[in-house]
């Protein structure tokens, strides 16, 4: 596990009292789209099952499925408020830790080994029925010290939101390229791979990193702002980045159509990179990463057929008491885009009631998880909170 996610989860996971603030506000903009709680769910784990999870994936906006302890996927239905189902997977078979997981239908799941990168499909009952080794992919890193005949990437892990879309058979997975966080690595090297589901090979790699990320030279973000994020709607895939106003549109080859201003309204810039000295500085890097302000991933909801983007703000490095900052404090927006990325509303989320890592999209709306410190009861599954978005433009 890298030292920088270390930090994130410290970052994110922290402890503090309560904070009871949780109204929503909404930007004073000229339509008529709102966001409306249509539920609080009230689900109730049992002692031996977790709370939160490191990955998930909402089927048929009913079913949440969780990558929980020792591999094991937790279910939980959403309409009953039930915890459904364990799917113990077997140690002996699959013996490095899963992430990433996507559900095609309740008796086929995805999960997936971050290096060497392999997928495995499972029963409703946790049998493996088919194992994929992705095997070598050619990358554009330019680094004559790694060898050109071996694996030279890995599949993004512990970041739930890097997650692989299905499209026409075709399996588009997110690629974190070895070498690619250091500076002679980054800005060439490509983020998604198109894998052919039905003939089980790589087609090529595509989509190197743009904009701000594009331009680094001798500077660099901390590896989780770094991230590419992306998602597929209407035959096109949809990229952005932590630390990136604009997203990016490409078509499902990967050749760039345009970007899309995509910014949010509490977030006035971002701060500019750190050298390597800095950024190797565990101290100087983890107040830096406190700070800044960074996005989460488009999500689409075709239902409203909306966008939406999470955006949490910069926020000082200590708090009133001269203590560093847990983030229990920080506001998060959810912007609003219609399918043209037309901005529409955004929706304000004062002292950490939208938590980092903890939103899942809805055909017509979004599940959220608020950061711990709004957390009421230890056997309480964490994403409460659903929200509708409604337009009355029509």
């Amino acid at each position: 596990m890298s030292r920088y996610f270390i930090l994130f989860c410290v970052f994110i996971f922290g402890c503090s009292k309560n904070v009871n603030n949780n109204k929503i506000e909404e930007l004073k903009t000229n339509n008529s789209f709102s966001l409306e709680m249509i539920d609080s769910l009230n689900i109730i784990t049992p002692k031996s099952v977790p709370t939160e999870y490191s990955d998930g994936y909402i089927f048929s906006d009913s079913l949440f499925y969780g990558i929980g302890f020792n591999n094991k996927i937790e279910i939980f239905n959403l309409k009953t408020q039930k915890h459904k189902k364990t799917i113990s997977l077997d140690r002996n078979f699959i013996r490095s830790d899963i992430q990433n997981i996507i559900v095609k239908n309740q008796d086929s799941i995805l999960v997936f080994n971050s290096y060497p990168p392999k997928m495995f499909l499972l029963n409703n009952l946790g049998n493996i029925i088919k194992e994929y080794n992705f095997g070598n992919l050619l990358l554009n890193i330019k680094r004559s010290d790694l060898p050109e005949n071996e694996v030279l990437y890995n599949i993004p892990k512990y970041y739930g939101y890097i997650k692989p879309c299905f499209h026409k058979n075709k399996l588009y997975i997110p690629i974190a390229p070895i070498g690619a966080e250091e500076m002679s690595g980054f800005t060439k090297s490509e983020r998604i791979g198109i894998y052919d589901f039905i003939n089980e090979k790589w087609e090529k790699a595509i989509v190197p990193p743009k904009g701000i990320l594009s331009k680094l030279n001798t500077e660099y973000y901390n590896y989780d702002l770094m991230h590419t994020y992306f998602t597929i709607a209407n035959d096109k895939i949809f990229v952005n980045y932590p630390i990136n106003d604009y997203s990016f549109i490409y078509n499902l080859s990967g050749k760039f159509i345009d970007s899309v201003n995509t910014k949010s309204k509490i977030i006035s810039e971002m701060p500019p990179p750190l050298n390597q000295k800095e950024l190797f500085d565990r101290q100087k890097s983890w107040n830096f990463r406190i700070t800044t302000p960074f996005y989460g991933p488009l999500f689409y909801h075709p239902k409203s057929e909306v966008f939406t983007r999470v955006a949490y703000e910069k926020q000082p490095l200590k708090t009133n008491n001269n203590k560093l900052n847990n983030g229990f404090g920080r506001s998060a927006s959810l912007i609003v885009f219609d399918k043209n990325f037309t901005h529409k509303k955004e929706f304000i989320f004062r002292n950490a009631t939208l938590g980092v890592g903890k939103n899942y999209p809805l055909r017509n709306g979004i599940i959220i998880g608020r950061q711990q410190n709004h957390w009421t009861n230890e056997n309480q599954f964490i994403h409460k909170y659903i929200y509708k978005i409604k337009s009355n433009e029509n």
